[in-house]
């Protein structure tokens, strides 16, 4: 008798685990329907708000046409560099000194192994597009010198450099022009690390460019620049990169496969569909407020800065494991911006200093104070003017925005341009000038 309670109260014991785990099951089965639902909801709205979501809207966004495509003719640029040095040089521009002649010539017998590709590199850039294989449902590149466009355009800066002290300025904004080019080609594509290819471009070619004013501040300079200037374009725009990651989520969704920047990294959220699904949804939302907040303006500078900072915070939720995946799908597009940024400060800097160049010409001196000039006038880091001094006979013209101070170093302008040489007559000679 006993034995048959025992058995009984069992059998109810497992009976009410049976009914707990069915309902716990129809629980689950619904929350991962509805999670599911979310996910696909949110995906929706992606695409309604013209975010790309599948591989073949981002082929449609990068396509070109075989006949229009540089990025072949830039590949077979890059090997003829790699023909003369397997390990191309940096072309640091720091070596020529208007003071020692030496330098300028010693320039030029680094340069002159490199012409033949330099002209292919300046006629590839002479392409209307540039698109390079790429398999969107792997996110792998087979271009494997897009990481290398940076030192074939620090060449052209270099030989526009050489070129302009020589006083040959129409070859000087040919090389200019083809830098301008390659950043504008490269500024489209949608990938983080392309956006922060083509500010480096904008930098390098307005750092050649003040170099060129300051050790030769005529106007024949000054127009070449200025001209050079006008055909960089905006910087690059996040809207397609932050399309891109979305593909990128989406595809990694598919083969359940991590890619892109999500390859290597941890899974960031517990292995049961309906907390990836949640975790899929929170993502995409997260990118669509990035959009959203990418799609505003001013599309550069501190405030858009806030507005994608914004955004991190808002899924910044540590106790939440379903909002580790957003954290990482939205980390760094704040920075990212900020260097888009600067390369926008570079180029009104440098058209500020051809400003401040030919009321010198005009007056004989340097203005006491900034004169008015438009959007150029101001510090697109800051939004606010420049912080602008006259130093001796020269200037200063600086961002307020500093980078962080290392070791003993004091914090510095992240963009500065000074003016220090005596500007000479029109009767003055590249001799007098140190050449």
């Amino acid at each position: 008798m006993a034995r048959r309670k025992w058995l009984f109260a069992l059998a109810l014991v497992l009976a009410g685990i049976a009914v707990l785990a069915l309902v716990l099951w129809s629980v689950y089965r619904r929350s991962d329907a509805d999670a599911r639902a979310h996910f696909e909801r949110e995906v929706r709205l992606a695409k309604e708000e013209g975010l790309p979501t599948t591989p073949e809207d981002l082929a449609r966004l990068t396509h070109v046409p075989d006949g229009e495509n540089a990025a072949p003719l830039y590949k077979r640029a890059v090997q003829e560099f790699l023909k003369v040095n397997p390990k191309i040089p940096g072309f640091s521009l720091d070596v020529i000194d208007p003071d020692r002649p030496a330098t300028l010539e010693a320039a030029r017998l680094e340069v002159a192994p490199y012409r033949r590709a330099i002209d292919q590199f300046r006629a590839a850039s002479k392409r209307p597009g540039y698109d390079f294989p790429h398999d969107w449902n792997r996110d792998r590149f087979q271009f494997e010198e897009f990481h290398q466009l940076d030192a074939p355009c620090l060449a052209l800066a270099k030989a526009a450099l050489i070129e302009a002290l020589d006083g040959n300025f129409g070859s000087a904004h040919e090389d200019f022009a083809a830098i301008a080019r390659v950043s504008r080609q490269v500024a489209r594509q949608p990938f983080g690390f392309a956006g922060l290819e083509a500010a480096l471009l904008r930098v390098i070619l307005c750092d050649a460019a003040w170099r060129i004013i300051r050790i030769r501040p005529e106007e024949p300079a000054l127009a070449m620049v200025e001209r050079v200037l006008g055909e960089l374009g905006p910087p690059p725009s996040l809207r397609n990169e932050i399309g891109a990651e979305v593909v990128v989520l989406l595809v990694s969704v598919r083969t359940n496969e991590a890619i892109g920047r999500l390859e290597g990294t941890p899974t960031p959220i517990v292995d049961l569909p309906v907390f990836r699904f949640e975790a899929y949804a929170m993502s995409v939302k997260a990118l669509r407020d990035e959009f959203k907040a990418a799609m505003q303006d001013p599309e550069y500078g501190p405030r858009a800065r806030q507005r994608f900072l914004d955004v991190e915070k808002g899924v910044d939720r540590s106790l939440d494991p379903r909002s580790k995946l957003a954290t990482l799908m939205v980390f760094g597009f704040s920075k990212t911006i900020m260097s888009y940024t600067r390369s926008l400060a570079m180029a009104r800097a440098v058209t500020v200093g051809v400003s401040l160049m030919r009321s010198r010409a005009r007056a004989g001196r340097f203005p006491e104070a900034l004169p008015k000039l438009g959007e150029n006038g101001i510090d697109p880091l800051t939004e606010k003017p420049w912080v602008y001094r006259r130093e001796g006979d020269g200037f200063r013209l600086a961002s307020a925005a500093t980078f962080p101070a290392v070791e003993n170093q004091k914090e510095r302008p992240q963009v500065e341009i000074v003016f220090t040489r005596p500007v000479p007559s029109e009767r003055t000679s590249a001799h007098q000038l140190g050449f």
